[in-house]
């Protein structure tokens, strides 16, 4: 009877001391970035730098054909180049750059350029 007893209290002590151990199931947190989120140019276009804070896979799309990408598809964080044509419209003209991540979330960046009449 005292073996039972002192089996008894050894593995409520076990078990008190594993609940007590419980890992933390917190899951690092998801990060998708993308700085700045406007650039300007001139009317003769030039090349700026962005700068994407991404967890996983990430991919672009260019809206309007005079502005391009150094990578439109990349792995976590990365810097890219963004190049602007130099301007054939008098008016200012604006473009965007649509990314998305690997989970379905996108983050889109406005690009303005000037144009010949400025």
């Amino acid at each position: 009877m005292k073996t039972v007893k002192l089996f008894s209290i050894a593995l409520a002590g076990a078990l008190l001391m594993l609940s007590a151990c419980k890992k933390d199931s917190k899951e690092p947190e998801y990060v998708f970035k993308i700085t700045p989120t406007t650039l300007s140019f001139t009317k003769d276009g030039g090349t700026r730098e962005l700068t994407i804070k991404a967890s996983d896979l990430w991919e672009a799309t260019v809206e309007e054909d005079w502005c391009t990408l150094s990578a439109y598809r990349g792995d976590k964080d990365t810097v890219i180049l963004v190049t602007a044509a130099p301007s054939t419209s008098e008016k200012d003209t604006a473009n965007s750059i649509t990314f998305l991540n690997a989970k379905g979330g996108y983050i889109k960046v406005t690009i303005i350029r000037d144009g010949t009449g400025k």
